[in-house]
């Protein structure tokens, strides 16, 4: 009987040394992001229009161009020939 008692504490150690063992697999873990090189410290925007032959879009170009300098970030301008 004796022996018996010990057994069953001796495998109630076990498995709940085998739980607390493998709770790291078992509950999710935070992902971590890659570090962001120099590169993309800053947000980049692309502007596309339709053309820079108008007085509009030679506004909007402007307009951009102003925005990024407050705002702190790259723009391109791109437009077709």
């Amino acid at each position: 009987m004796k022996s018996k008692n010990l057994f069953v504490v001796l495998s109630l150690l076990l498995v709940v040394a085998l739980i607390a063992g493998c709770q790291r697999l078992l509950l999710p873990q935070p992902q971590r992001l890659p570090r962001r090189s120099r590169r993309w410290a800053k947000p980049y925007i692309p502007v596309i229009s339709k053309g820079f032959q108008h007085q509009f879009w030679q506004a909007v170009k402007l307009g951009a161009q102003n925005a990024a300098k407050d705002l702190n970030v790259d723009i391109t301008s791109k437009a077709p020939r």
